[in-house]
């Protein structure tokens, strides 16, 4: 059996003959001569409009052939048997043509009506299908929303305390005061230091407890109407209505709080609130910046401190200002200069070196204090152009006395914290030996015990590079900082030098003498040179001979001279 495509009735009779390969068939012909189950499939195809039917012919020699309908209103076109591969072409393209006049000649008196059913019934399963892609996009965009609004609580919140984080705590803070704004505000600043320690003995986990009971203990001195936030660490910012006083409150209670609290090592507390009247225009954020000052520059060494934004701090940080203005306009008229201040060997009475130090001498202020500018350039990390004029200031004064022809006596200079972080710092004092023409050797350089302390393995690598190229290591203000004797073993140092602290009492107090004595032991075992600084009297002197130390600084021998002094030792 070949294959065909024809047209036919419901009745199977044939109207029309497409295509035929192998099949004699001629229009009025009736299926049902190869279809015995005709009378039955017609049955089963009653009612339908459209659609397609596959059947299987059983012939007499028992192959199945296949039978393919397309049903239209009132005629079936069908396709019977297989085309032949050779034929294949021949075949597609009469299918094809057939299928095109079928649906465009079967279109009988309610082919509007079917044709526009068809449509709406295609619009309504493409609207289906939009409306559950639709739906799946909404329930994806509802779990984003989901997502960021636990992403916002989050960030609205500190992990650890559930306080505010800053950035939401200016925000509230801010909308509360707009919200209130006949009603007068502390804004208030918190800091808890010393906790590293806590850190280093016990466990980051511990010092997390602490910071979790300390937010706990704050919170509970107050009520909802205050609010709080985590900035850093055991570092808080703090809003309060203004008739609570709860600068005060904090004050008075903290320190049962830390009495009472089994933590190494010592804490301290400061505490600094700025004023918001009823009628000021003060954002947030500027209130806490002034909160924040009055905390950081309210002095003094006590276990806590309270402090105010004022008058009297606003008119000494407006000083301040004035005087960072003034830094760079002084460096370039050369208004900074190096004195010196000898180290004396007690025994020979001889000069062995000198510490240089900075004095500013303003054409109309006089002499300002450096207790004023240094600390300030230090806070504001503006320290190292001074310092940088200052190392060649003493590399200048060295090359001078070497011109002259006189002993090369080794000068100290002081390096800030902040300039051993410098990765320039071993090219540019390298470079200021061999501008002047000088050896290593002759430039000391001192780095605070606490400084070295606090950053050991950062600061470490830089030490170490600067005594291989051969400057000399002093740790100042020895005595004073955490320092233990492992850290002595590895520190690359070449001198101690005595806190004053421990000079002033040497004489009077035997707690302080038995330390000076061990420190002496110490650095003699460990080859390294002593200096006790502050020395101000001939007791004082005496006794820190008599204690191991021979190298003395201090105003009992010599005060801080103008450079000219030093070029007239020999």
């Amino acid at each position: 059996m070949g294959c065909s495509i024809f047209l036919c009735d419901r009745n199977w009779n044939m109207e029309k003959i497409f295509y035929s390969s192998g099949l004699e068939l001629r229009k009025g012909d009736s299926l049902a001569e190869w279809l015995p189950e005709a009378e039955e499939t017609g049955r089963k195809l009653e009612g339908e409009n459209s659609g397609q039917v596959l059947l299987f012919l059983e012939c007499s020699n028992g192959r199945k052939v296949p039978l393919f309908l397309f049903l239209y209103p009132a005629h079936v076109l069908a396709v019977l048997g297989r085309a032949d591969e050779r034929d294949f072409i021949s075949f597609e393209k009469a299918l094809v043509k057939s299928l095109d006049w079928a649906d465009r000649h079967l279109r009988e008196p309610y082919e509007d009506d079917f044709y526009e059913i068809q449509h709406m019934n295609n619009r309504l399963v493409n609207a289906g299908r939009d409306l559950m892609k639709a739906n799946r996009r909404l329930t994806g965009l509802l779990e984003e929303v989901r997502k960021a609004h636990s992403t916002i609580a989050l960030l609205e919140r500190d992990e650890l305390t559930s306080l505010y984080t800053p950035s939401a705590f200016r925000k509230a803070a801010g909308e509360k005061m707009e919200k209130e704004g006949n009603r007068a505000f502390h804004m208030i600043a918190l800091n808890v230091s010393g906790l590293h320690q806590v850190n280093e003995i016990l466990g980051r986990r511990a010092g997390d407890r602490f910071i979790q009971d300390l937010a706990l203990f704050i919170t509970g001195l107050s009520g909802e109407e205050v609010l709080f936030c985590r900035e850093e660490a055991a570092s808080f910012t703090i809003l309060a209505p203004l008739e609570m006083d709860f600068p005060h409150v904090l004050s008075e209670n903290l320190p049962r709080f830390l009495d009472f609290y089994p933590l190494p090592g010592h804490l301290k507390v400061k505490i600094g609130a700025a004023e918001k009247g009823p009628a000021a225009d003060l954002s947030a954020a500027l209130l806490a910046d002034q909160a924040r000052i009055a905390m950081e520059r309210g002095g003094g060494d006590r276990k806590l401190i309270l402090a105010f934004y004022d008058e009297a701090l606003k008119k000494r940080l407006q000083e301040e200002y004035r005087i960072l203005d003034m830094v760079p306009l002084a460096l370039k008229r050369k208004e900074f200069r190096l004195y010196v201040q000898n180290k004396v060997d007690v025994e020979s009475g001889e000069v062995i070196g000198g510490e240089g130090l900075v004095r500013w001498i303003h054409p109309e202020k006089g002499m300002i204090s450096p207790g004023l500018f240094i600390p300030l350039l230090e806070r504001e990390d503006e320290i190292y152009s001074l310092d940088r004029y200052m190392w060649e200031e003493a590399c200048r004064l060295l090359a001078e006395r070497r011109r002259q022809g006189k002993k090369l006596r080794p000068l100290s200079v002081n390096l800030a914290r902040s300039d051993l972080y410098r990765p320039d710092l071993p090219n540019v004092l390298e470079g200021l030996i061999n501008t002047y023409g000088l050896p290593a050797e002759a430039l000391h350089l001192e780095v605070l015990e606490r400084a070295y302390v606090h950053d050991a393995p950062s600061l470490l690598p830089v030490l170490t590079r600067l005594r291989a190229m051969g400057f000399a290591i002093e740790i100042d203000d020895f005595g004073t900082g955490e320092s233990s004797l492992s850290m002595l073993t590895e520190l690359p140092a070449d001198v101690l030098k005595l806190d004053r602290s421990l000079v002033a009492k040497v004489d009077t107090s035997p707690r302080s003498a038995a330390v000076v004595r061990a420190v002496a032991d110490m650095a003699r075992a460990l080859h390294l040179s002593l200096v006790a600084e502050g020395v101000e009297t001939k007791e004082q002197t005496e006794k820190i001979h008599s204690l191991g130390c021979r190298l003395v600084q201090g105003f009992y021998y010599s005060r801080p001279s103008p450079e000219e002094e030093f070029l007239k030792l020999p």
